[in-house]
């Protein structure tokens, strides 16, 4: 499977559960520096900086080389993560499965605004998000592409928020401590860990997720509030 710059199936925890129906495809660029909403709380806890990427600095090099070449000719970038797309969806159909893809694994970019949606129809995107308004295109699918899912992001800033985007219809991550519970404030909560099909949850929940990290990142995440 084409590595290129999309990480192929296996390569994340979460998505190599995902071999139901799916395979996905992650794009990894480097956390933090294309997020317009990020806070200091989710740059350190943001999964960009845990796993192998604690362990091996490559890694990181490897993330920042991309966002750069991004940051330098975001044309020539999407031309590049299509015919990445289109090696995959082969692989995938090779398999019997579906291709995924999750453009923003550490990144807030607004890939619905430039033609990387729509230049593959029929295939599945999907990503969390902390801009507000792109989020209440996706609820009201404001010439928001049909094959792309948002599900909002809480984070220790805009909590309240991330409720009133579940009270509307939509799904909120929230990172809990410890044990996910059933309901969060009055409102559902949907088990997000089993997998990281976010298309596939049910509208009007909280997406229960659990903290992933050290002790240490842990007890900084429940202190400035971005875990629950």
């Amino acid at each position: 499977m084409s590595w290129d710059l999309w990480s192929p199936p296996g390569f994340n925890p979460k998505t190599s559960k995902d071999t139901d129906n799916y395979l996905t495809w992650v794009l990894h660029l480097f956390p933090g520096w294309i997020c317009s909403h990020k806070t200091e709380a989710c740059v350190k806890a943001c999964i960009g900086f845990s796993g192998r990427a604690a362990v091996f600095s490559s890694i990181g090099d490897a993330r920042k080389r991309k966002t750069n070449e991004y940051l330098r000719n975001p044309t020539a970038f999407v031309a590049r993560l299509s015919k990445g797309i289109t090696r995959a969806e082969t692989e995938a159909s090779e398999w019997g499965k579906l291709a995924a893809f999750r453009p923003n694994a550490t990144s807030d970019v607004r890939w619905e605004e430039t033609s990387l949606i729509s230049d593959h129809p029929r295939t599945q995107f999907y990503d969390y998000s902390k801009v507000p308004h792109r989020y209440r295109r996706f609820l009201k699918r404001d010439g928001w592409p049909e094959n792309y899912h948002l599900t909002f992001s809480r984070s220790e800033d805009n909590h309240d928020q991330a409720r009133a985007f579940v009270r509307a219809g939509g799904t909120s991550a929230v990172v809990f401590k410890g044990k996910v519970p059933n309901s969060f404030q009055g409102l559902p909560v949907h088990p997000g860990y089993k997998h990281d099909r976010r298309f596939e949850d049910p509208p009007g929940h909280w997406i229960g997720l659990r903290f992933k990290g050290s002790s240490e990142r842990r007890q900084r995440a429940i202190t400035a509030g971005f875990a629950v």
